[in-house]
């Protein structure tokens, strides 16, 4: 009997079967351990040129308002910005300086000191739909944020080059007034928003003011009648319905959605704001 468990042994060990299925799993943690953090790489713009991306061309912004790896976007900011998150220490991608490289305390990842985030709608490789919304800019490769051009001939680079339409169409099974995409149109249900603006600063970040160069138009079932505009300073001209200032949301990403319907205003209660889509006859819809 010794004999034979002996046999066995050696013809284990001969054929490599005990080191064999040693070795692989060893050989394996060693290889991810080098690949759990974020890599941070860069792609290349058609306005902008290069800028920080992730490895797979989903473009990142900073934010104006932040301080050196301090982040103070939080709240309904952070919904439409995520940050850009590693639970290790983030990778050098493409044209990246690996020494720039960094992390918060809680894991948010620096780029020559400034948080990283992404851009909730801007998911497609190389889009920079984000930029200059609310203080948040795309970043070259060597930390800088990337403004656009201003173009003082033109009234502004950026801007609208016409009159813009309000039209209709359909949402959750109402027929609601839109820009000329489709994107729905909400207004914030607060009378003194037709005067003080209560969306400004970061919430024009995620509630984007529908701006027109000229005379706004009406198509569909719109009312021309309810249509105006207001001129606001740092703004431009936002247009109007039945008096209130018209925004389109970032959460919405194509014609029909109403995602942004029912969220709270930029102020809790006993203000009581919140976001709703408008009727073709200027009501609300809650």
């Amino acid at each position: 009997m010794k004999h034979r468990g002996t046999l066995a042994v050696s013809i284990l060990l001969g054929t490599g079967v005990l080191t064999a299925s040693a070795t692989p799993a060893l050989a394996s943690g060693s290889h991810h351990a080098t690949k759990k953090g974020t890599e941070i790489s860069s792609v290349t713009t058609k306005k902008y040129g290069r800028v920080v991306s992730n490895s797979k061309g989903r473009v990142m912004y900073l934010f104006t308002g932040d301080g050196h790896k301090v982040s103070h976007c939080s709240g309904a900011c952070a919904a439409s910005w995520p940050k850009v998150m590693s639970k290790h220490a983030p990778r050098a991608g493409k044209d990246i300086g690996p020494k720039h490289l960094s992390r918060t305390k809680k894991g948010q990842v620096t780029y020559y000191g400034h948080p990283l985030y992404y851009f909730v709608s801007g998911k497609k490789p190389g889009s920079t739909s984000g930029e200059d919304l609310g203080g948040f800019f795309v970043v070259s490769t060597h930390g800088k944020a990337v403004k656009k051009p201003v173009h003082h001939k033109t009234g502004g680079g950026g801007g609208p080059s016409g009159p813009a339409e309000v039209t209709t169409g359909m949402a959750g099974g109402v027929e609601v007034i839109t820009n000329s995409a489709g994107l729905t149109l909400y207004a914030l249900s607060n009378p003194t928003e037709q005067s003080t603006y209560w969306c400004s600063a970061a919430c024009l970040s995620f509630w984007v003011p529908l701006l027109t160069k000229g005379a706004p138009t009406a198509a569909g079932d719109a009312m021309s009648s309810l249509l105006g505009s207001v001129s606001r300073p740092g703004v431009g001209d936002q247009v109007t319905y039945n008096q209130y200032p018209l925004y389109t949301y970032v959460g919405d990403t194509s014609a029909g959605q109403a995602t942004g319907e029912g969220l709270t205003g930029p102020y809790n209660p006993p203000d009581a704001q919140y976001w709703y889509d408008v009727t073709p006859a200027g009501a609300f819809n809650p």
